[in-house]
């Protein structure tokens, strides 16, 4: 699981 910061919205996202 990584973990983006994207403006003032946190993205959490699985690699694949």
């Amino acid at each position: 699981m990584r973990i983006s910061r994207r403006s003032d919205t946190l993205i959490v996202y699985f690699p694949t």
